[in-house]
């Protein structure tokens, strides 16, 4: 039995196109470059092993790039702020889209969410906790060197799944905020609480709490004392790892009565207590430096492979192509 089905288990797809969000934004394809670092050390490092295989039919329009949501925000001057949501692993970006418009409102900046390879219009992708991290990790680089914007403009925001390649994307750079909701030390203590499976059956992609040592941002993490899928010591061990290695006046926990995995308040319970963090460690959103410009335009403007339309695929096609596959999901955990 494959176990590790149980980490990613490739939800139905509830998105072929940008019609089907609900929410007013771009599907937009960033180009891949081959050889992109897809963990800490190779990024530390300088260099890396190429990225995993993705068969020729697999790819999107025929391109090496991949899929991810924008949302901007709407105001004349625009934003100099752009978060970075790395969804968990029971949805895809169709279904956190909600949650992506919300914090575009509450924190006035744009909003970008990436897409992993076996989840929404990438499902013929095979799923790879190492093609995530090179994703995020390329995702960055895009939005800083290609794009414009200065790290202390970008935010990194990992939700249960994401907050491993969260991490390790902000411990290899250096964002201008860390924010994990529902993070965890290590997926096989994830999976030995909740399935009390054998670690051996498991095999580990993310231990979050070796790269805490790494972070040389300001952090902070939210955890629902409800919540038992991931349990809140996770949290809690990382701020105590932080402790540890001096890294207290960077970091901020906050563990919430009355909310589990996935029912909480986004006001109360996210948008709140992160911007009381902010306050109390000085940071600011503040624009305090010219909007890049309409990330959205990038796929006509700013990238000769992404010159034209990002919907060359036949949307359609690639739905009736899932629908006869009727592939099977495994059970959903976080």
């Amino acid at each position: 039995m494959n176990f590790n089905c149980i980490v990613f288990p490739a939800p139905k797809p509830f998105y072929f196109s940008e019609t089907d969000f609900r929410q007013d934004g771009s599907l937009i394809f960033i180009p891949t470059e081959k050889g992109c670092n897809s963990t800490f050390e190779e990024s530390k490092n300088s260099h890396g092993p190429a990225p995993d295989s993705i068969c020729e039919d697999s790819k999107i329009g025929g391109r090496d790039t991949f899929p991810c949501f924008y949302i901007p925000y709407e105001h004349e001057n625009g934003s100099s702020k752009i978060i970075i949501y790395l969804h968990g692993n029971a949805e895809d970006l169709a279904g956190c889209g909600e949650m992506m418009r919300r914090l575009s409102v509450s924190f006035k900046c744009h909003v970008i969410g990436l897409e992993y390879p076996g989840y929404g219009v990438c499902f013929k992708q095979k799923v790879s906790s190492k093609e995530i991290l090179r994703r995020s990790f390329r995702l960055y680089e895009f939005l800083n060197k290609e794009f414009g914007y200065q790290e202390k403009d970008i935010i990194l925001f990992g939700r249960s799944l994401g907050s491993g390649a969260a991490i390790q994307t902000a411990a290899a750079n250096n964002p201008g905020l860390l924010v994990l909701m529902s993070p965890y030390t290590q997926i096989k203590k994830v999976a030995k609480d909740i399935c009390c499976l054998s670690t051996c059956l498991i095999k580990e992609r993310y231990k979050s709490i070796n790269f805490i040592k790494e972070l040389n941002c300001p952090f902070y993490m939210i955890h629902g004392k409800d919540d038992k899928v991931i349990k809140p010591h996770h949290s809690e061990d990382l701020f105590a790892r932080a402790v540890r290695c001096g890294k207290d006046n960077l970091c901020g926990i906050t563990i919430r009565a009355d909310m589990n995995h996935n029912t909480f308040s986004f006001g109360i319970d996210i948008s709140q207590t992160i911007k009381r963090f902010i306050k109390k460690r000085k940071i600011s959103l503040e624009v305090n430096s010219k909007d890049p410009g309409e990330l959205r335009y990038c796929k006509l403007k700013d990238f000769k492979d992404c010159s034209k339309t990002p919907f060359e695929y036949d949307a359609q096609s690639l739905k009736d192509e899932y629908l006869a596959k009727k592939s099977k999901c495994c059970c959903t955990i976080f």
